[in-house]
């Protein structure tokens, strides 16, 4: 008999569970909301700080460029690498601002 109780104490707490986790579930979250592009942003500035990267830091600099955020800077700050790592930013020559 006790045997056959915890099985039903264990049955409705399985239950009351999934109820509870259901209602609370159910409730809509608000979406949040993604302002368009001819909204008033603020400036953004996105620092980059690198030492011997060399072999990635072109292609962070252009992903990040790549980004469609209308008004941001780009800092990047080369800690005296000893590879060609300020070699390699110096060359980039694309400027969006």
């Amino acid at each position: 008999m006790e045997f056959l109780s915890d099985i039903l104490l264990m049955v409705l707490v399985t239950v009351l569970s999934y109820w509870f986790w259901f209602n609370l579930s159910s409730k809509k979250i608000p979406k949040v909301h993604k302002p368009a592009h001819n909204e008033n942003l603020p400036p953004v500035s996105v620092v980059i700080a690198c030492k011997d990267g060399a072999d990635t830091i072109e292609s962070i600099i252009y992903q990040i460029l790549n980004q469609d955020y209308p008004l941001f800077e780009l800092i990047v700050v080369d800690d005296f690498s000893t590879d060609h790592t300020w070699d390699v930013i110096t060359g980039i020559k694309e400027k969006k601002f």
